[in-house]
């Protein structure tokens, strides 16, 4: 009897420690565990260098080697961000696995194809791959993502329904930024050549015509100056007080910024709550679930580990990209040139035989 009860702790002894060596193993191999459980190291370091290679590409090789006033390098914050949003992506996993939402892969699937579509067929989005140096499976993964995180605010939205009355306080509290304009300018690179422009309107021109024939933005003034709609948050002060001291079908005087010499034209105003009720309530929508998700983060169990050390890659820009397909596509040839000429020459010695 004693001697099974000493087998039974040994091999108790035994399991102890092949369980906390595969523990221990599986903590070395992760970046973090988000309620206990682990986000992977090799996830992290793929998800950066994808992003690093996009940060390279539009800002420069030397983007991520500088650091802000603190002296923290933006690589390294690019790195905790990368972590933090694989953070949030897990606590999306199990709020989905939590309230049972359901996620149909026939919906993903759709996803996925509408991509390939809208990149202009398989061949581009190929080409895509191959350029930014992405897998087929990382892109799938990120449509999974994107997804789950839809059928969550869904659900969330459902359950938090934005009322009549927080449209209205919000409203009466954000009136002048929300205000919609509708404008066209025109513009020039000095003031006097903006002041004649403002006299041939004056004299009784176009304003759409005169844009396209003279206004120095290019971009507007192929559409008549036409802009579209513009919030009021989202313009320069003095553009907004040039735009709402202007009325509705009028034009403004020459005013100036930072991009040169302007006369705007005010086609329209939606100031109504009833014309921005619809964008109100999306926007109280967005804020209540970031607030959801900030709690969610806030109560989650989350421990970090220290990052790897990542080597920086090599980025290729679009150009140098294409020239390394043109290189490898006359290598290829050149290595077909050279099988046809060794096979012609074979033929030639088998016949003079």
């Amino acid at each position: 009897m004693k001697k099974n009860i000493k087998i039974i702790l040994l091999v108790l002894t035994v399991m102890s420690i092949l369980f906390a060596t595969s523990c221990k193993k599986a903590d070395e191999d992760a970046v973090a565990t988000v309620n206990g459980k682990a986000i992977s190291e090799k996830d992290f370091t793929e998800n950066y260098k994808v992003y690093e290679r996009m940060y390279k590409q539009q800002l420069g090789e030397e983007a991520l080697k500088k650091t802000d006033k603190d002296g923290v390098s933006f690589k390294d914050k690019l790195k905790d961000n990368i972590l933090e949003k694989l953070i949030v992506d897990e606590l999306i996993n199990q709020e989905i696995d939590k309230k049972k939402i359901a996620i149909e892969d026939e919906e993903v699937n759709k996803l996925y194809e509408q991509t390939i579509k809208d990149m202009g067929g398989k061949e581009q989005y190929e080409q895509f791959l191959k350029q930014q140096n992405i897998t087929d499976d990382f892109i799938k993964d990120s449509i999974k993502k994107d997804y789950k995180q839809q059928k969550l605010e869904e659900s969330f939205y459902k359950d938090n329904k934005i009322t009549d009355e927080e449209i209205k306080e919000f409203y009466d509290s954000n009136k002048d930024k929300l205000i919609k304009y509708s404008l066209s300018q025109i513009m020039a690179d000095n003031e006097d050549d903006a002041k004649k422009l403002y006299d041939k309107l004056q004299a009784g021109e176009d304003f759409a015509e005169l844009a396209k024939k003279e206004s120095s933005d290019t971009y507007s003034a192929s559409n008549g100056g036409k802009m579209g709609e513009v919030q009021a948050s989202s313009m320069p002060e003095e553009f907004l007080n040039a735009v709402s001291s202007t009325e509705i079908g009028s034009y403004s005087k020459v005013f100036k910024s930072d991009m040169g010499y302007h006369i705007v034209k005010v086609e329209d105003k939606k100031d109504q709550l009833e014309d921005l009720k619809a964008e109100i309530e999306q926007t109280l929508k967005t804020q209540k679930f970031v607030g959801y998700m900030k709690e969610l983060r806030a109560n989650a169990d989350v421990k970090k580990m220290d990052l790897p050390e990542i080597k920086d890659d090599d980025v290729k820009t679009d150009d140098e990209a294409k020239d390394a397909d043109n290189k490898d596509a006359d290598t290829k040839d050149d290595s077909k040139d050279t099988e046809t000429k060794d096979d012609s020459e074979a033929e030639d010695k088998s016949d003079n035989k």
